[in-house]
């Protein structure tokens, strides 16, 4: 009796084809979605009138090896800047991000850059030529940099503006519109 039931079970054959496919479509619509998933979940929690959340590790250094966090920069309007040497429109916006930490340093504004770049010496020399002096945080890691991830940032540059307290006060803040927003921070 190939292929029949008895007593409404049926014979213990081989799971259908089609289900191996489902099991598998089902793994990596979950590996590919988790990380857009927490990527989307970390971007909302991220706009003006919220707080900026610390970062997570607290043994984060900077590349002259200080301790890094945002409390460091309590007191402070800082603009916490996502970056890279091999970005086009980053290394575009850096002469405008340089000139309004150089006008705006003095009376209270910081600059805490987060590069995505892999090579430390290729970072290093854009620093040195550029004069890029303020903080960075390097780990090599490229998108997987773990400020980038933690804070879900999917593209760059990309940046947020803090005011004294840590509160997101501006966000993709670009030309004229990064230098109008800190100017108004700072005044208050």
């Amino acid at each position: 009796m190939a292929g029949s039931h008895h007593l409404g079970v049926a014979n213990r054959s081989s799971p259908p084809a089609w289900l191996g496919w489902v099991i598998l479509a089902m793994v990596v619509y979950g590996v590919l979605t988790g990380p857009v998933r927490r990527m989307i979940q970390a971007e909302h929690e991220l706009h003006a009138g919220k707080p900026m959340p610390e970062f997570a590790a607290n043994d984060l250094k900077d590349l002259d090896g200080q301790p890094l966090s945002l409390a460091r920069f309590k007191g402070r309007v800082v603009l916490v800047d996502f970056w890279a040497t091999w970005c086009g429109p980053c290394m575009g916006e850096m002469p405008n991000v340089i000139a309004t930490y150089k006008k705006y340093h003095g009376q209270g504004f910081e600059i805490l850059g987060v590069s995505l770049d892999v090579d430390k010496a290729q970072l290093a020399s854009v620093l040195k030529s550029q004069g890029i002096t303020w903080p960075q945080f390097f780990d090599g890691q490229n998108w997987n940099n773990q400020l980038a991830r933690q804070y879900g940032i999917s593209f760059i540059p990309n940046n947020y503006l803090l005011d004294a307290n840590g509160t997101i006060i501006g966000e993709q803040l670009r030309g004229d519109a990064l230098g109008q927003a800190v100017a108004a921070a700072l005044k208050k």
